[in-house]
């Protein structure tokens, strides 16, 4: 059995706590200090997911010190979809009119789905905490996901918290109908590369 210290999970996305709950890795909620997440062009779509999981590293919250020498994991991370064709970045639709948008966009074109992960192993020391190990990696999944024109209403009644989820897209209940293919990982495309994020657990 694999022992892990305490993980902190940065983030209030349903699906990563869904993951973390369901994998039975024991974890607890930390806060960010709020911001504006950046979405800044890299020299590729995985390096500009990365580099927002690695901001909002940023602005964790800590607990509070309770005793020299303890050892906790800090996690953050972030998912985007693009197009594999036109490349369109896919955030979260927010609103029916940008969902019903973003659809269309899935039905003619497959998409890739990206997560960017930042773990840290924090140290207490002489009151504080101090990084000692940190791992930074990314997931990336491509899949195909058709909803037809006349089931998009359907589609949103059924799964009203598609708003908030990257793309709109969900391969869990109602939407798992939708999915033709998935190719990579399929917590990555939930939220979270749970096999991953175990043997990175595991290194440190």
């Amino acid at each position: 059995m694999l022992l892990y210290p305490t993980l902190y999970l940065a983030s209030t996305s349903a699906g990563r706590k869904q993951l973390l709950d369901e994998a039975k890795i024991e974890y607890q909620l930390l806060k960010l200090n709020p911001h504006e997440e950046t979405c800044e062009p890299k020299n590729s779509f995985e390096e500009t997911v990365m580099g927002i999981a690695q901001e909002k590293m940023k602005f964790i919250i800590l607990p509070p010190v309770e005793k020299e020498g303890t050892k906790i994991a800090v996690l953050t991370a972030d998912t985007l979809v693009r197009t594999q064709k036109s490349h369109t970045i896919l955030g979260k639709p927010g609103d029916r009119q940008t969902l019903a948008k973003y659809l269309q966009l899935l039905r003619d074109e497959d998409g890739q789905v990206v997560t960017g992960c930042c773990l840290r192993l924090y140290e207490s020391q002489k009151g504080d905490w101090s990084v000692t190990k940190q791992s930074d990696w990314y997931s990336s999944t491509t899949f195909g996901y058709k909803v037809a024109e006349n089931m998009i209403a359907s589609y949103f009644e059924n799964v009203p918290f598609a708003l908030n989820v990257a793309s709109g897209a969900t391969i869990e209940g109602f939407g798992a109908q939708f999915v033709s293919y998935i190719n990579g990982s399929y917590t990555n495309v939930i939220g979270l590369p749970i096999y991953e994020l175990k043997l990175e657990l595991g290194k440190i």
